[in-house]
């Protein structure tokens, strides 16, 4: 049995991935955003993007007339078919998504004749696999990125156009993989016996690019307006920069060692659009004023996940390095026993990264048990404006908070830092909440009457 390359060893870790991620399903979501993108699939549903109910605008923007989602509609739109289900199944998404990654990243090295084996880095990548517990759109980025990079890699003019189709689809799953387009598109300007293919790329990309522009004028006003120019989020500094850039660069070396610069001792076809796309990614994220290093443990899963994207791309890079170190040195003999101490490790690492998240998500769940245990149906929620992440920036959007009407009723859980009284119908069913969150996550519910 050849262990590079038997795809037995493949199937046979995606199922345990699998295993793992029922063992570690989610019964609710931890991040706000998930939240949002869950809505926006049932708002599918209704043919709207639009919400008038500003007790129901959590997490949107007020665009002058209505609230719209911060986020581009394509992930939304992938989880609405499980969402049909009921919104517990809508989290299977991430597991099918993952394992569709997985093959196209396997596709992916045999066409760079690498070992298939090295696909697994992908499948226990641990803020990969944690993301595919989440509603979180990083999941489908990667998706349309890899099926840009395979078809790039066709080197033909059909693989170009479609590579160019992927690559604008995927600006609908997460507006910063239009770096990743430009990435893919200067890395053909870069290679002279391709660059009469670039207005097969460029023509490929119209169609993405075109509802892109299309869906940000009709939610902001402009085509080229999104949801953080709205709220004045899109704003960028200098501040700190080289502080932020070497956090990032360090998380991506750290899981597998020096994997961040691994892409540039690779040769392989995927090289400078790889390396293109990183730096990007790096210039944006370290000079985007919203994030800054937290240097927490957990940092080092969670703190990868706005390079998700292209880590996967990075993945490839790092495998050609690896397979040149092995045979190098003349290892192959003994990569049996290595892969299977490297499957353990990782296996170990992706599962404790799912645990941890588990327990978050899982806090969050007794968070929404208790508040739909303690409050009748109708009832308006007021949420302790100091503990809640409110900012100007929203305007007067009073932030109805992370349940809604699909599985909540018709509860309001709102977090009003105006006056919140001209939005109480019915004193008896209107309560306030407090919560704790050190050392543990503790609520309290007091009826507006005893305020």
């Amino acid at each position: 049995m050849n262990i590079l390359e038997d795809r037995r060893i493949i199937i046979g870790c995606a199922a345990v991935f699998a295993l793992m991620f029922f063992l570690f399903y989610p019964n609710f979501y931890h991040y706000p955003d998930e939240q949002t993108y869950l809505r926006n699939a049932y708002l599918i549903f209704t043919g709207k993007m639009l919400i008038t109910d500003p007790l129901y605008s959590y997490g949107y923007a007020f665009n002058g007339s209505a609230y719209v989602s911060a986020y581009p509609p394509l992930h939304s739109v992938l989880i609405a078919p499980f969402a049909l289900f009921g919104w517990q199944f809508s989290f299977l998404l991430g597991l099918v998504l993952h394992l569709i990654n997985l093959f196209i990243i396997y596709k992916i090295l045999k066409k760079l004749d690498l070992p298939a084996i090295f696909s697994l880095l992908y499948l226990f990548f641990p803020a990969i696999a944690l993301l595919s517990t989440t509603l979180e759109a990083e999941m489908s980025s990667i998706t349309f990125v890899l099926l840009t990079a395979y078809f790039f890699l066709r080197n033909d003019n059909k693989g170009f156009a479609l590579a160019g189709f992927f690559a604008g689809i995927s600006v609908l799953s997460r507006y910063t993989n239009a770096a990743i387009a430009l990435a893919f598109l200067i890395a053909i300007f870069i290679d002279k016996k391709k660059v009469s293919k670039a207005w097969l790329f460029i023509a490929g990309a119209v169609p993405g690019a075109a509802i892109t522009l299309a869906f940000n004028s009709f939610l902001y006003g402009s085509p080229f307006a999104t949801a953080y120019s709205v709220l004045g989020y899109a704003s960028f500094t200098l501040q700190d920069f080289p502080l932020k850039a070497a956090y990032y660069v360090a998380l991506l070396s750290v899981i597998f060692p020096l994997m961040f610069f691994a892409m540039f001792f690779s040769k392989n076809r995927l090289r400078n659009a790889t390396i293109i796309s990183s730096i990007i990614f790096v210039l944006l994220w370290g000079s985007y004023f919203f994030f800054y290093p937290r240097f927490r443990l957990e940092d080092l899963i969670i703190g990868a996940d706005k390079f998700a994207p292209i880590v996967p791309l990075m993945l490839v890079c790092y495998a050609e390095c690896l397979w040149r170190i092995i045979q190098k040195f003349s290892i192959e003999k003994y990569m049996g026993k290595i892969a299977v101490v490297a499957i353990i490790l990782m296996v170990a690492c992706s599962g404790f990264a799912m645990l941890k998240h588990k327990e978050k998500q899982d806090l969050k769940f007794e968070v929404f048990k208790k508040i739909y245990s303690e409050t009748p149906e109708g009832a308006l929620i007021i949420v302790d404006e100091k503990i809640s992440s409110l900012s100007g920036k929203y305007k007067e959007t009073p932030f109805t908070g992370m349940f809604f009407t699909e599985f909540f009723g018709n509860r309001k859980l709102a977090s009003i830092k105006e006056d919140y009284t001209k939005y109480i119908v019915d004193e008896k069913n209107t309560f306030f909440m407090a919560i704790t969150m050190n050392p543990n996550i503790t609520v309290e519910i007091t009826p507006f009457e005893k305020k």
